[in-house]
């Protein structure tokens, strides 16, 4: 009957749909009570979903019943479990522990209430942010005026014209009480729903499904975003930490720069990172220690001494290092990250592309042996429940002395780290360069392949994005993971042109062909179209030469057409950018993508002096490396698949950025830490038009609170757009929407305008 209701509903059958239900709830034919409850649940459902009640009553009249028979249940089944015996079934009813009821056991009652009094919230905000709001609010405003200019003349006018404003008064007195009335309920309403999904979001972030994993996020966003309401702020300070610490793992990075003495939540967010430093250490200390490192960078004397962040942070370490259980892990942690910060920033020869340099013991990380009680900071830890990592961490022996330059303006170091289980970790350690954005977008990338994996279809085609661990050391320094066995596809599309097709101009000669500066566009997609003519796409043969077995292609190239599928999707929702052929790697091994350098990111790509017009890469090299079928088979279904699961998500993706676009540390000036700008403004100098080794001094702006909030509602404004799949100011379906993303990074009219350095013709 059940199945009936939610089938009708899903069918387009609102009142058959309730119908059945309220019959399960209120017939005697129907006495399980696991049955009864997830009959409450659905009825509330309906009704919240046809706005047919309000939240607070359904609250009342269905969730909370729906909640006490799940309790029942569980309760008599704890209890019979202790007893030493097993519940007994009635006959005709189904077992309590059947899997058609793992989501009510999980009380998914608690996600729906807080889900539902979430988006009343969200409703009242938006319309407290109105313009007819502010109309309403100047309205009462001129009553008052209005009201007091009445007065002000009934006093001084004769008997008649006394009685006449007098009524006026009185209907305005009314009037104004009224509006004043209903504008205090709208707040009050607001408010009553933040606390009603605060609450419900609390109680249902105990429970171990990877649903109520995401609601940190949203628990987060509501705490961090209202902390003028002090009964919200209350129930966190008294709810929070009674939250599982493995929970506020994922976000650690947002909560973190949130530690300061002075700030409202500093003395909470302190707790909660003691918490999870003692019980999940690998996971906590790194972020921990770049805050306390964040000015290492630069000379001692050149720190400020009032940081209120730094302040707040020293606080957290000294309880720490009172710890005796994490004594020792939190000294080996300090030497290593010092010693990094020290070789990031180090200067090993007067050409920043130098070539080879070796450690020696007055290089403290050449001092560094035998870290048995700490994490190699590159390699993936999976988070555990219990806390007990002792026979999971991989220790390290030693750095390998010999450091390789692998060119750049920063000049980063490629350095081996030598592990206790005897591999060999190749790193890369970079100095003078922000590490937090690329690390922020692992983060995402993570996420979204937690909610791929979660998802029938996309697990079934292994559908995700490929990650690579990154570890901010400081403002300015980092270490990341080196993807081993990899190439830019950049650097096999120079040889392979060279080597299928040696009629063809050669990319660097095309490169210089293609137009630098400001032109027509109709003179830019002739020259486009020229260039394109005189070199012809080679991808295919990587996959031909490189795996010579049929069915080992085959599955290679099937790998490499599902990555660039997802990682096309998921580099459009969040605006991606500067995806030019040195930014994607290739795995040799899997023939999956692997996308680096993220600093353009949420459309700021749009922002630069070449704006970018395409929403991902999909150039005739990389089209050619799919096979016969191009975009059409594998590609667009896997594409569809993957944008299907993230609109599907839209709520959990959205509460996810809300947090992270909200840090106080996220960089939102494209100046301000990537070589992008720089780059282009760069070519535009340069008469050779190379400016990958140029250095540009183009420094970022301080961005204010406020300003920040604009550009992250402004962004959050674009994700939720592309998530409801309405593009240019209309909704359409997903295949639609596919279809056009298609089409537009394909468009040569949009390929002839981007940058020359994106090299749209490969």
């Amino acid at each position: 009957m059940l199945e009936n209701a939610q089938l009708n509903w899903s069918a387009g059958q609102p009142v058959l749909a309730k119908e059945l239900a309220w019959e399960v709830m209120n017939s005697a034919k129907y006495t399980d009570p696991m049955v009864k409850g997830v009959a409450c649940r659905l009825y509330g459902e309906f009704l919240a979903e046809g706005h047919s009640q309000e939240i607070k009553s359904l609250c009342s009249d269905y969730f909370q019943q729906a909640e006490k028979y799940v309790q029942f249940v569980l309760s008599r089944q704890a209890a019979a479990t202790a007893a030493g015996g097993e519940q007994k079934t009635s006959p005709g009813n189904v077992p309590a522990n059947h899997r058609c009821f793992d989501v009510d056991r999980n009380f998914t009652v608690q996600h729906t209430v807080a889900k539902y009094a979430d988006r009343e919230f969200v409703r009242l905000t938006k319309f407290i942010r109105s313009q007819e709001w502010e109309a309403r609010k100047t309205n009462l405003a001129r009553m008052e005026v209005e009201l007091v200019r009445l007065r002000e003349e009934t006093q001084r006018a004769t008997d008649q014209r006394r009685k006449d404003l007098g009524r006026s008064l009185h209907f305005m007195q009314k009037n104004l009480q009224r509006d004043k009335k209903a504008a205090e309920e709208v707040e009050q309403n607001r408010w009553d729903y933040l606390n009603l999904a605060l609450c419900y979001y609390l109680m249902y972030a105990k429970q171990s499904t990877i649903v109520s994993d995401m609601v940190i996020f949203r628990i987060m966003s509501l705490w961090l975003n209202n902390q003028e309401n002090t009964s919200a702020k209350e129930l966190i300070e008294e709810s929070l930490l009674t939250i599982p610490s493995y929970k506020f793992i994922a976000v650690l990075p947002q909560l973190t720069p949130r530690v300061g003495l002075d700030s409202g939540d500093g003395a909470l967010v302190q707790k909660a990172l003691i918490r999870c430093a003692l019980d999940h250490p690998h996971h906590t200390l790194p972020f921990v220690f770049a805050q306390l490192h964040a000015y290492k960078d630069q000379p001692d004397h050149e720190t400020p001494t009032n940081d209120n962040r730094l302040m707040g942070v020293r606080e957290v370490y000294k309880k720490l290092r009172k710890e005796p259980t994490l004594e020792q892990m939190l000294h080996q942690t300090e030497r290593m990250n010092l010693a990094l910060i020290e070789l990031a920033n180090k200067t090993l020869s007067s050409s920043p592309s130098f070539r080879e340099y070796t450690m020696t013991k007055r290089d403290p990380l050449g001092q560094l042996e035998s870290l048995d009680l700490i994490h190699c900071p590159t390699v993936e830890l999976p988070v555990l429940k219990t806390g007990n990592y002792r026979s999971h961490i991989v220790g390290i022996r030693r750095w390998d002395a010999k450091v390789i330059g692998v060119g750049g303006i920063n000049a980063p170091k490629k350095l081996a780290c030598l592990c206790l289980n005897g591999t060999k970790r190749t790193q890369l350690l970079k100095g003078k360069d922000d590490m937090r954005q690329d690390a922020v977008m692992q983060q995402v990338f993570g996420i979204m392949n937690i909610l791929l994996r979660h998802d029938k279809e996309t697990a079934h085609r292994k559908l995700s994005v490929r990650t690579y661990k990154v570890v901010p050391l400081s403002r300015q320094s980092g270490i990341l993971e080196w993807c081993n066995n990899t190439m830019p596809i950049g650097a096999w599309l120079l040889s392979g042109h060279a080597k299928y097709r040696p009629q063809d101009l050669e990319p660097t000669a095309a490169r210089k062909s293609f137009p630098m500066y400001v032109q027509a566009v109709e003179s830019k997609l002739k020259n486009y179209e020229e260039i394109c003519d005189k070199i012809r796409p080679v991808f295919r043969h990587y996959f031909l030469e490189q795996y010579l077995k049929p069915g080992v292609w085959f599955e290679r190239q099937q790998n490499y057409i599902k990555s660039v599928a997802a990682s096309s999707m998921i580099g459009y929702v969040l605006g991606i950018g500067d995806r030019h052929v040195q930014n994607i790697l290739i795995d040799k091994l899997t023939g999956e993508v692997i996308h680096i350098d993220f600093g353009i990111a949420f459309e700021m790509g749009k922002n630069l002096p070449t704006p970018e017009t395409v929403p991902f890469r999909l150039t005739r090299d990389i089209v050619d490396g799919m096979g016969i079928s191009g975009v059409e088979g594998v590609f667009r279904k896997s594409c569809e698949k993957t944008l299907e699961v993230l609109r599907n998500n839209q709520t959990v993706i959205l509460a996810i950025l809300e947090v992270l676009l909200y840090d106080p540390l996220y960089s939102w000036n494209v100046l301000s830490n990537k070589k992008a700008n720089r780059r282009q403004q760069q070519a535009f100098l340069s008469p050779s038009g190379d400016a990958d080794e140029a250095d540009g001094a183009v420094g970022g702006l301080p961005m204010d609170a406020a300003n920040i909030n604009v550009t992250a509602e402004r962004t959050l404004m674009q994700v939720e757009e592309k998530l409801l799949g309405q593009e240019d100011n209309k909704y359409i379906s997903v295949d639609g929407q596919v279809q056009m993303l298609i089409f537009n990074a394909m468009n040569k009219r949009n390929l002839c305008q981007v940058f020359a350095g994106w090299q749209p013709y490969l």
